[in-house]
């Protein structure tokens, strides 16, 4: 996607989910209370993703089962902060989709734009969020899903707004880390080809944000979506090749440097109560 005047990403939003005759809420959830191996305040992040037309396929944990969804025109998939979801091989389609840093907000929209926001989701949004994500937990409060989701979309589309001339090197960081976490199987170049920087550039500002060298902070990315991967129930093989491993051994010899266990011994632990789960 190319990044773009907010305010045409914006107008391009909001007429596209004016359009839309119909809106289908879907909730994601971590499967088998699995929380704590998932949520951070530094990574989890709220999102949605709206289709506007054609079919986009992704694999996530809807109402306790982890299957591969089709999502068609007017399904919106509402991710919570402890959520994830795993990204298919795409169709032609458009969509709609908010995703909330802590530092910013990333629009994406259906006629190929993204922009950055400069700060997170105002207080309006995140009230509008919290108050979707719950309307998905009560069956009684399903039917007010798509005006809250209508409401949600236009007070986020407030916070599409221009990036100070200063924070230019923290925007093309949450370009790379918007990018490491839609593709986890990233390097550094393809962070750097996301962030529009030169990879040398991108290490130092992983160090100047992040406190930490850039191949570090993408092991943690991937180590953060293999817990969620195993918690769903695959298998290491799978897991590898959703991470950008190459091969599995590489994977085990990395989560097990990571965690102290092998991947299989962790999602034994992991299915014990919460407060055994290595972190």
């Amino acid at each position: 996607m190319s990044e773009q005047e907010p305010s045409v990403v914006a107008a391009d939003i909001a007429s596209a989910i004016g359009a839309l005759p119909i809106l289908r809420p879907l909730w994601v959830r971590p499967v088998l209370g699995y929380h704590a191996p998932l949520r951070s305040s530094a990574t989890g992040r709220p999102r949605i993703t709206i289709v506007i037309d054609g079919i986009r396929p992704v694999l996530a944990p809807v109402d306790g089962r982890v299957v591969e969804h089709r999502l068609v025109t007017g399904d919106a998939l509402i991710v919570a902060a402890d959520g994830w979801t795993q990204p298919r091989p795409q169709r032609p389609n458009r969509i709609v989709a908010i995703n909330s840093f802590d530092d910013g907000t990333r629009f994406e929209a259906p006629q190929g734009l993204s922009f950055h926001s400069a700060a997170p989701l105002n207080p309006v949004a995140r009230s509008l969020f919290s108050a979707l994500i719950q309307a998905g937990e009560d069956a009684g409060q399903r039917p007010s899903a798509p005006d809250l989701l209508r409401l949600l979309v236009r007070a986020a589309l407030a916070d599409c707004r221009p990036w100070p001339q200063a924070d230019r090197a923290r925007l093309a960081w949450a370009r790379a880390r918007a990018h490491a976490y839609e593709h986890p199987g990233s390097g550094r170049e393809a962070l750097a080809a996301a962030a529009g920087v030169h990879p040398n550039h991108l290490s130092r500002l992983c160090r100047r944000i992040e406190g930490q060298p850039l191949i570090t902070w993408i092991t943690g990315v991937r180590m953060e979506r293999a817990r969620a991967l195993l918690a769903a129930g695959l298998d290491a093989g799978q897991i590898a090749t959703a991470c950008g491993y190459g091969e599995a051994s590489h994977f085990r010899r990395t989560f097990r440097k990571q965690h102290g266990l092998p991947p299989g011994a962790w999602a034994v632990a992991a299915a014990r109560p919460l407060a055994t789960v290595p972190s």
